[in-house]
Parts: structure tokens; C-alpha cells; sequence
């Protein structure tokens, strides 16, 4: 049996723990993403609603998450009241920036698509723990938003899907074909159900163990978007300079490894959260 995708474990978990074998609507705020999961005799059966390209980077940590949690929910609480801001403000205004009509537009389509209603709405990732994205999902798929309402389920990441990638990483690289000419490649360098600890830092399997990366940055693509990690300051060369690429996570971050000859010095750089 193939490996269950994160709204399928998300819909297994929940079954097992209400008794109640209904169809669902899981909502991924990590990846953008709208699953319908109805129960199958071995576990779930998903189809894929929605998936948003490009869908943007809270830069949350779980760290930041918990720190901030507390203060959020008391501000947006109080109708955003001055006297409760506690710092709230600026960041709250920069979340719904990026945030908010992405999660808005995942919503509506979402529910458009399935064209069925549902009793329970599971919302998975680690940006669903997050208050002021809770918040948002509620004002749009409830009627009283900070009322509790059992129908949306905010479950976080899930202890399986801690243990796995959950995401879909290429590598942009140059390639010379055939008649000598310079092209750009994707290559995937790791996949959603790649388990976290096969991401040591080290050069990834599958891939040339040197790879040409277009001039100036190592250009990564994590679920369609594109991410760029700058050379500068490590030593390279222009054009085609060979490195060894390696991934790991740390802290919720992916991380982008490089190595080699003409680097001064390895280097372990940022890429995104995850």
C-alpha cells in the first residue's frame, strides 16, 4: 500500500480517535493545499481540491509560534483594542499582508470544489497553530468566529508527518547537452515523504555528486516556488561553478549545504521554513 499523503494521516488520525468514519475536508496551511478524504477499508482515499502556486512563507517557527500565541489571541479577542496590542499590531498587519487572502481564496475554493457539505473540517500544518491563521479560517467557514465551534479541527503537525519532509524540493542546475550547449535543469532533490533524518547535510543520492549552479546563487525550487540562496562572500567562481549540494531541517527552517573545491569554505545557508 502506498504511503499516506499528510491530509489522508491527518484524516486515519482523526477517525481513529472520534469513531466517526465520515468524508472530510482537510485544509493544509503549510502547503497551500485542500484535500476530500473519505474512508477506504485500509485507511483513506484523498482527492486533491486545491493547491495553491505560489503559496507564500509565514516564516513561523514552532518556537515563535508558542512565544506569540498568547498575546495574539488576547488582542484579536478584544476587537483589537489599543489597550491590548501588547506588541500585537505591526505583526498581526504583516501576517494578513502576506497571509491573509491566501488563506481567504483557499477557503472559498476549497469549499466550492468539494460542492458537498461537511461536518468536520480538519486543518493541518504548523501554521494552523498559529491563533491569528486560526482566526482567519474561522471568520471564513464559521459563523461565529470566536465562538468554539466543533466542526474545525486546528490539528498542527501531525507526530507522522514531523518524521517526513512534507514538501517537494528541485535543484535548478546547468546541464551540457550533447551538441555542447549550456541548458537549465530541475532535478528533484527530495520528496514529501522523504524522512528527515536521510537529510544530513550531505550530498544527496540520486543527484551528481558536483553540480554546475547558474551564476552568482544555488536556485531551489520548494513546491513550485523558487527560492534563492546567495553565493556571495563564499568564493566562487562565475558561471557554472561546481558545488555538492546537501539538505537538512533545523528548527522548522530547510537548509542548503554546500561544498566544494572552489568554496573558501563550506557553507550552510537558509532557505526557507517548512
Amino acid at each position: 500500500m502506498p504511503a499516506m499523503n499528510r491530509a489522508e494521516q491527518a484524516a486515519v488520525s482523526h477517525w481513529s480517535q472520534t469513531g466517526e468514519r465520515l468524508p472530510l475536508l482537510v485544509l493544509d496551511l503549510d502547503r497551500g493545499e485542500a484535500y476530500h478524504c473519505r474512508p477506504v477499508q485500509d485507511g483513506a482515499q484523498s482527492k486533491l481540491l486545491q493547491r495553491m502556486i505560489p503559496w507564500p512563507d509565514a516564516g513561523l517557527t514552532e518556537a515563535e509560534i508558542d512565544r506569540s500565541n498568547p498575546a495574539m489571541r488576547r488582542y484579536i479577542a478584544s476587537g483589537r483594542h489599543p489597550l491590548r496590542d501588547e506588541g500585537c499590531s505591526g505583526h498581526l498587519a504583516d501576517f494578513e499582508r502576506l497571509m491573509g487572502g491566501p488563506i481567504d481564496r483557499l477557503c472559498e475554493t476549497a469549499v466550492a470544489s468539494a460542492q458537498l457539505p461537511f461536518r468536520c473540517v480538519l486543518i493541518i500544518g504548523r501554521l494552523s497553530r498559529f491563533y491569528p491563521a486560526e482566526h482567519r479560517v474561522r471568520c471564513m467557514l464559521s459563523f461565529a468566529p470566536l465562538a468554539p465551534d466543533d466542526s474545525l479541527r486546528f490539528l498542527g503537525t501531525l507526530r507522522g508527518q514531523a518524521d517526513l519532509l512534507g514538501h517537494e524540493v528541485a535543484l535548478q542546475v546547468l546541464m551540457r547537452k550533447p551538441d555542447g550547449s549550456i541548458t537549465g535543469e530541475s532535478l528533484t532533490a527530495a520528496q514529501p515523504d522523504t524522512p528527515l533524518d536521510h537529510l544530513t547535510g550531505d550530498a544527496l543520492p540520486g543527484l551528481p555528486a558536483m553540480l554546475a549552479v547558474p551564476e552568482g546563487e544555488v536556485r531551489l525550487l520548494v513546491d513550485g516556488r523558487e527560492c534563492r540562496v546567495p553565493l556571495a562572500g563564499l568564493g566562487l567562481p562565475g558561471q557554472g561553478a561546481m558545488v555538492a549540494v546537501g539538505l537538512s531541517v533545523r528548527d522548522g527552517r530547510l537548509m542548503c549545504h554546500l561544498n566544494g573545491r572552489a568554496l573558501k569554505h563550506a557553507a550552510v545557508c537558509p532557505v526557507t521554513t517548512i
